[in-house]
This record gives C-alpha cells, structure tokens and sequence, in this order.
C-alpha cells in the first residue's frame, strides 16, 4: 500500500475474488476511478476534441472491464490499461482517417461530375450565342435564345 490506498494488484484481487455485496464493484470502480482522468488526458492529446476523447476513455474502460479477467500481472495494471488506451485510440485515429479519405474521395467524384455539368451547360450556351450571333440575331434574340435551354 502506498499513503493508505491498496496498491492496483489488491483491487484487482478484491474484485476477483468478490467478497461482500458490492466489494467487488467498489474495488473496481477505485480502481477505474485511479485512472480516469489520465486516460481521458491521453485520449485527449490524439483528438484535440474533449468529447471525442470522453468517448474515447469510456470505450476504453469498458473494454478493460471486459478483458480485466486476462490481466495476468505480468506487468502493472497501469502499463496493461495504457497499452489498451494506445491501442484504441490508434484503431480511432486510422478509422478517422479512412472517413476522411472516403469523403474527399466522395467530394472529388461530384466536384468532377459538376464541373462536367458546368462545362456542358457553358458549351451549350456558347453554341447557341454563336449561331444566334452568325445568323445577325439582335441582342435581346440573342439572350433569349441563348438562355432557352436554362428554363
């Protein structure tokens, strides 16, 4: 024990073992408690987004919560729960960066399909102009003839 508080490895054997109604939970939520705030920062430093990175750490205590029975204290719960941090907040940043890569990849297919429609529409109208301007149609024909595909 360290200043009076169990040391991680105790918790974790509070809770494992169960004990008395709600030892086990309590055992667990100081545990989780220990660490919150410091998941929360790490997450933070990948996203510049607190809400993100709020996500982020529940994620992250939810899985260890899950896997908690494969802690094997072969190392300390800490460095175990950080590298589950890393390893989520990784997985985030490349699924982030493939939406970003799908999205400009969307944005550019209809950048060109409008640039096709603009260039058609300008082809057009300057196809019309040309034949109103070499038959010696009046300025007012000429808009008006020019503009009838665009109503």
């Amino acid at each position: 024990m360290s200043g009076g508080l169990p040391e991680d490895e105790e918790l974790i054997a509070r809770y494992r073992a169960g004990g008395a109604a709600g030892e086990a939970q309590r055992s667990l939520d100081e545990l989780f408690q220990r660490y919150h705030r410091r998941v929360a920062a790490w997450c933070l430093r990948f996203t510049n987004e607190r809400e993100s990175a709020a996500d982020l750490a529940q994620e992250i205590f939810i899985k260890a919560y899950r896997h908690l029975d494969s802690f094997e204290g072969n190392s300390r719960f800490s460095t175990w729960l950080y590298s589950i941090a890393r390893n989520h907040c990784f997985n985030y940043i490349r699924s982030r960066e493939r939406c970003v890569e799908e999205s400009a990849e969307e944005l550019s297919k209809a950048a060109e399909e409008t640039a096709r429609e603009v260039f058609g529409a300008a082809e057009s109208y300057y196809r019309k102009a040309e034949q109103v301007y070499n038959t010696g149609t009046s300025g007012a024909r000429l808009a008006g003839a020019a503009m009838s595909g665009y109503q």
